[in-house]
């Protein structure tokens, strides 16, 4: 019985996408905005995830981020859970670095790729450079950018070291970064299972930008272990909610 349970589930968040998709890509038909068909897309996606999985969910931390300029946001990653929860939880349209898979998949990618959100191919570092560039430009121009930057999703749930791409986009551009936290993702949906588990809380911390000025004369190293230690302080405040 639960097996069936959790495929009942599994083929409504697929419906739940398709519909959030499909709806933001018409308010872009129509208004041309794709701020407001990721708003929508977004409000009717994460919304229908949380509901279909019985999460209970839960924002924390800064939600009073200037708009302009753009910004990279920076998260760990535990699950398939956190991209709906990370754009419930910004105060802005997130514009994700996702790999170039994604864009064969059915409306997901077909709105990914509309509402001009950056592929990346990790096998080839030259097309994989080219696309960093790509949303160091979004970012300039106002957008605000997502990065998972370990790479891939934990499935220890400890924190992995995290991968160069954005801290080059932010040295290269000059751009703000905001650190967040989540906690709770890998015990709703684990990392390289189907298996959802309801009844669950998801939390996210979103944590103080650090700005350019301040990051400077910090190396690519540095930057990255000072994120990635802003983070983990997130994660562990979420810890003691």
């Amino acid at each position: 019985m639960k097996y069936l349970i959790n495929i009942i589930r599994l083929i409504l968040i697929v419906i739940v996408a398709a519909y959030g998709s499909t709806i933001g890509l018409i308010i872009l038909l129509f208004t041309g905005s794709t701020d407001k068909c990721i708003n929508t897309a977004v409000y009717l996606f994460s919304n229908g995830v949380m509901f279909v999985c019985g999460t209970k969910f839960e924002k924390y931390g800064n939600q009073v981020i200037e708009k302009s300029p753009g910004k990279i946001y920076i998260s760990n990653h535990e699950s398939h859970m956190d991209p709906p929860a990370v754009s419930l939880a910004c105060p802005h349209p997130l514009y994700y670095i996702a790999k170039k898979e994604i864009k064969y998949v059915p409306f997901i990618g077909w709105y990914i790729w509309l509402t001009g959100m950056i592929f990346i191919d990790r096998k080839n570092k030259m097309k994989s450079q080219e696309s960093i560039k790509i949303a160091g430009e979004k970012v300039k121009s106002g957008k605000n950018v997502i990065s998972f930057a370990e790479g891939t999703r934990s499935k220890t749930g400890e924190l992995m070291p995290f991968k160069k791409g954005a801290f080059r986009m932010a040295k290269t551009h000059g751009l703000d970064i905001v650190p967040i936290g989540i906690l709770g993702s890998r015990d709703i949906m684990a990392a390289g299972s189907l298996k959802i588990h309801s009844g669950k809380t998801l939390k996210v911390n979103i944590g103080e930008v650090i700005k350019a000025d301040d990051h400077a004369d910090l190396t690519l190293d540095e930057l990255s272990k000072l994120t990635r230690e802003k983070v983990k302080e997130l994660i562990e405040e979420l810890k003691k909610k």
